[in-house]
């Protein structure tokens, strides 16, 4: 490991023994992992689970199972808790992409369970264990209260997001038009004030966050003139000493800076090593700032 290596494991470290709450932390390079801080605990997924689902979704378009442009139901039942869809009674349709923007977007929970009725759980699960995701398990649709009371609840770790979103830039999750897919729709990611806040201007850069009460996600795709890195935090124990109060916000500069430090990496490195199947050194889409 070079010195610059050490350096960032070093940092990060720092970072998290500072920080409020039990966090875990992956990095994940083009050439593998690159830090590893407790990337194996299993925490509660929140909404990084939709990563899964939208790789799902888009390998049956793959195999012409399913449509980019075909309509998809929307339920009148409609859960709220994140997105735009629990305060639009009359969209009871939309096309699979403008569904899947809004799942990952938006982190639209209405939406996300559209796509679970499409596709169905197991598949998920299929493709988990396809992207040996070891302890990422879909066992439920989002906001269903009664399977969370009953014990049923959908789980990761750090280590599994940082590498769906690794295995997504080394195309070996889904086929290139797919790939290009799920990183425009991540590139277009509307919740930036984790991993990426304190990116410069210009820095490609793609994400899903994951929120509960006491809980806050997030998995990144950082890239600098053919260099990329995934990173995925996952940070619990945020609930005030009473138990009522949620503080996940107060973890978030340390996720930032976290995403800085693994930005300092990338410039830091040396010149790339190759480019992509593209033919381009950068591959992600510019990003997107609201």
């Amino acid at each position: 490991m070079s010195n610059v290596s050490v350096g960032l494991r070093s940092e990060i470290r720092a970072l998290v023994a500072a920080a409020p709450g039990e966090l875990s932390v992956v990095v994940v390079g083009a050439d593998g992992l690159i830090v590893d801080v407790d990337g194996g605990r299993v925490v509660p997924a929140a909404s990084t689970i939709k990563v899964p689902i939208l790789i799902t979704a888009l390998e049956l378009v793959s195999l012409g199972g399913l449509s980019l442009e075909q309509p998809v139901p929307i339920g009148p039942n409609r859960v709220g808790g994140s997105g735009a869809l629990s305060l639009l009674p009359s969209v009871t349709e939309l096309p699979l992409v403008e569904i899947l923007r809004l799942m990952i977007a938006l982190s639209d929970n209405d939406a996300t369970n559209a796509v679970i009725g499409l596709v169905g759980l197991e598949p998920v699960g299929q493709t988990c264990r396809r992207l040996r995701l070891a302890q990422t398990h879909l066992c439920r649709a989002l906001m269903d209260f009664a399977a969370s009371d009953a014990g049923i609840d959908n789980v990761t770790c750090a280590l599994d997001l940082a590498q769906v979103m690794a295995r997504l830039r080394a195309r070996e999750a889904l086929p290139e038009a797919e790939t290009v897919v799920a990183l425009d729709l991540l590139a277009e990611q509307q919740f930036l004030d984790g991993l990426p806040a304190l990116l410069p201007e210009g820095v490609r850069h793609a994400n899903k966050t994951g929120e509960l009460s006491g809980v806050r996600h997030d998995m990144a795709l950082v890239e600098h003139d053919g260099r990329w890195a995934a990173v995925a935090v996952t940070a619990t124990g945020l609930m005030g000493p009473s138990g009522g109060v949620d503080r996940g916000s107060t973890v978030l500069p340390t996720f930032a800076n976290i995403g800085a430090a693994v930005w300092n990496w990338l410039r830091d490195t040396g010149p790339p090593t190759g480019v992509s199947d593209t033919g381009r050194t950068d591959v992600l889409p510019g990003p997107r700032r609201p």
